[in-house]
């Protein structure tokens, strides 16, 4: 906006003035600084401000799912001033223009709102690229559709005698468990060793547990946690869970809570002919102190961690590491592509992560140390840290895959089934 706005203004009087703005596409899903120069007889005034937009579409970064009907969900922001907004859904296979859904929705959305909406797709087996488009913004997203031959199941058992069940997923290569305190996954069992690749406390509590203050302090009952705010804020509240589906191509539960106003959802589904098991978050109403998130899996591989275990890392080159028993200590990655991998050489087990690369800031390897008083145990984080879409909805998914031997073959294997995605853009410092 550059005009002249005529202010008349009485002996010592003031006035408020508002500025209308009129956002345009590029301004979708981006902060946007904002220069303000008032000018007037002898006088001049300078100011900054910002408006942090939400972009016009979310859609899931990337997916897996099985063949058949798909729920799809799509967040649409509307940032102008009419209601009526039209949603284009474009799905196509991947490396090839063969569309596979065409669709439009005509939505009724206030200015300065949000609205989700589910699809219902049917797909058959493939690689898809989902495209959203709404007032001139486009979001693509990965659909990846698996068969399965195989069976696996979900059920309810109060596997530690507290009153409230938790819930068992199996397949015939791994049982995952999911714990309602925090919605977390608490255990990741390969059975072929019977081994737990996530940390091993559960049943048990750490020292801190019925002190005073304890709850407010951060520690773990362990498995696949995200840090929402420090002190973590979230971990002992119980999840609300519908086991969505219990016998099948795949096992497949939802664990949801509001916290403190902050709503988060959880997927997780463990697909019936491989160990993978997927964490499918969607975060809506986020804290507005809130800016960030960690997916925060508290790993163990083999009966311990030391210098026995193995950490590989994507970087310009292949990184290795291995944990440090004088100290706990963190590491930033800026990965090529969105996985990691870990190796205990004793045991003979690994396990790859994966998640949407290009969703994430990066990835923080962190090695614990008894001597973090509230967590005084020994354990590995592999943790994405992604930026929280305030104003619509973030969507995220996180991807464990375990197996017998070296770590590999499970990289071949996820690349296999599409699940590793390459970095588009440069590290924050490469100005190239």
């Amino acid at each position: 906006i550059k005009a002249p706005l005529n202010v008349p203004l009485m002996a010592y009087e003031s006035r408020t003035l508002q500025v209308p703005l009129r956002f345009t596409p590029e301004a979708s899903g981006r902060d946007n600084p904002i220069g303000l120069l008032f000018s007037g007889y002898g006088f001049e005034e300078r100011s900054l401000a910002h408006v942090d937009l939400p972009r016009a579409v979310e859609l899931h970064p990337m997916v897996v799912d099985t063949p058949g009907e798909i729920d799809y969900p799509v967040t649409v922001y509307n940032y102008t001033n009419e209601e009526n907004v039209t949603l284009n859904i474009l799905i196509k296979k991947e490396d090839s223009e063969t569309t596979a859904v065409a669709t439009k929705k005509e939505l009724v959305i206030p200015n300065g709102e949000n609205k989700k909406l589910h699809l219902s797709l049917s797909l058959g087996a493939g690689s898809y690229v989902v495209e959203g488009s709404v007032l001139g913004v486009v979001t693509q997203g990965k659909l990846i559709v698996q068969p399965q031959e195989k069976t696996a199941s979900a059920r309810e058992e109060d596997l530690d005698g507290d009153g409230i069940p938790e819930i068992v997923m199996e397949n015939d290569q791994i049982r995952a468990t999911v714990l309602l305190f925090g919605g977390r996954v608490i255990e990741y069992i390969v059975k072929s060793q019977d081994e737990n690749l996530l940390f091993k406390l559960w049943p048990d509590k750490p020292p801190l547990d019925g002190e005073i203050g304890g709850t407010r302090s951060f520690y773990p009952y362990g498995g696949l946690e995200e840090f929402t705010g420090y002190h973590y804020i979230g971990g002992h509240i119980v999840f609300k869970h519908e086991i969505l589906e219990s016998s099948g191509p795949a096992a497949r539960v939802r664990v949801w809570a509001n916290i403190h106003g902050s709503r988060i959802s959880k997927i997780y589904t463990l697909f019936a002919d491989s160990p993978l098991l997927e964490a499918r978050y969607e975060m809506d109403d986020m804290t507005p102190t809130l800016n960030v998130i960690g997916i925060n899996p508290l790993f163990q591989i083999g009966p311990s961690t030391g210098p026995e275990d193995r950490y590989y890392f994507p970087e310009e080159e292949l990184v290795e590491t291995i944990p440090e028993l004088e100290r706990y200590y963190g590491r930033g990655v800026f990965g090529k592509e969105g996985w990691a991998a870990g190796y205990d050489t004793e045991m003979d087990i690994s396990l790859l992560i994966g998640y949407p690369v290009n969703d994430a800031i990066y990835l923080h390897l962190w090695n614990n140390h008894p001597d973090n008083t509230p967590t005084p145990y020994y354990y590995t984080e592999l943790q994405p840290w992604l930026e929280l879409k305030h104003g619509t909805t973030t969507y995220f998914s996180y991807y464990i895959y375990g197996k017998e031997g070296g770590w590999k073959p499970l990289l071949e294997d996820l690349r296999e089934m599409d699940l590793i995605t390459q970095k588009e853009d440069s590290i924050p410092w490469d100005l190239d």
